[in-house]
């Protein structure tokens, strides 16, 4: 795999493994601020009216930018998921979500080693692929060897 460097590798595969922090990060931030169920009350008590401006307000505010990166990434392993076959995201939801052990993925799938760690380095590079679309990863020329994130710019 000689398009993406170590760092680079370890980069997306650390957002391949945060898949379910994202998805309670997102869940958590709406639940606080109401959205998907906001209260006919808000900004009033139980037997008072509510305020429809505040309630507005709420539900047009700009989520913080970690939100909104966690979203990103969440569309990005969309994204990659949709463009595996069968088999890989077999492979890809034990290894990466379930967390299980190269012996265990290699003898459920029937794959040797080899096929093991091709088929690891071919889905984090369409994960780099699909987050370099989304912006999440940005390179300047490969022979200035440059490699930064949006969050390092």
């Amino acid at each position: 795999m000689g398009i993406l460097t170590r760092q680079e590798k370890q980069y997306v595969e650390h957002h391949m493994r945060r898949r379910e922090i994202y998805e309670t990060l997102i869940a958590d931030y709406y639940a606080c601020v109401g959205i998907g169920g906001i209260s006919e009350r808000v900004g009033g008590s139980t037997n008072m009216p509510g305020n429809p401006t505040e309630r507005e307000a709420i539900a047009a505010m700009e989520p913080p930018q970690e939100i909104v990166e966690a979203q990103r990434w969440l569309q990005v392993h969309k994204m990659a998921w949709d463009r595996l076959d069968d088999e890989k995201q077999a492979y890809m939801n034990q290894v990466w979500y379930l967390s299980a052990s190269p012996e265990q993925v290699m003898t459920s799938l029937s794959i040797e080693a080899t096929t093991f760690f091709r088929w690891k380095d071919e889905i984090i590079a369409v994960f780099a692929m699909c987050a370099a679309i989304k912006g999440m990863l940005r390179y300047e020329s490969k022979t200035s060897g440059v490699f930064a994130t949006k969050s390092m710019i």
